[in-house]
């Protein structure tokens, strides 16, 4: 089991700083959308996304999508109710939407931005939260070079001479 979770860690690494060709338009698969199978080869209804925004707004497709929202709502008593949710929708239109009112959740994905490598974990669909949908348990992004688009990279900047 460990040896499967560090296979898919190392690729989910990899995988997002593969995408872009020198025209700037994302010819491979942008979101990654993984559900667990266990060691009988079961799929499960939970799992996690993750992909690189920019990659998925400029893929050839109209289909691939990635990030996470926040939102907070004044009650009618003057406190604030404070949620975020997260969705993907990768090159096979499979799509997966989790939200989380975890005030620890809300503060990473409120710090994220348009250029990042994001990644989420979400559960099965819970029929007793938000009306059946499933549960944020883990959000995480990086805007490290490597998940950058290449606008310009070093090596082929345009000489002033």
């Amino acid at each position: 089991m460990k040896t499967f979770f560090g296979i898919l860690l190392a690729g989910m690494l990899i995988v997002p700083s593969l995408g872009f060709t020198g025209d700037g338009i994302i010819n491979d698969p942008a979101v990654t959308i993984e559900f667990f199978v266990d060691e009988d080869g079961n799929v499960h209804d939970w799992g996690w996304a993750n992909g690189q925004m920019w990659s998925a707004r400029s893929s050839k497709n109209d289909v691939e999508m990635i990030g996470c929202s926040y939102k907070a709502r004044e009650l009618g008593d003057g406190s604030v109710y404070k949620w975020g949710f997260c969705q993907a929708r990768d090159v096979n239109d499979v799509h997966v939407m989790c939200w989380s009112d975890n005030p620890e959740l809300l503060d990473a994905m409120q710090a994220t931005t348009p250029f990042a490598w994001a990644q989420f974990r979400f559960t099965e669909i819970d029929p007793n939260f938000f009306g059946g949908e499933r549960h944020c348990t883990q959000f995480g992004y990086s805007t490290q070079s490597f998940h950058l688009p290449e606008f310009t990279t070093k090596g082929n900047q345009v000489s002033d001479d």
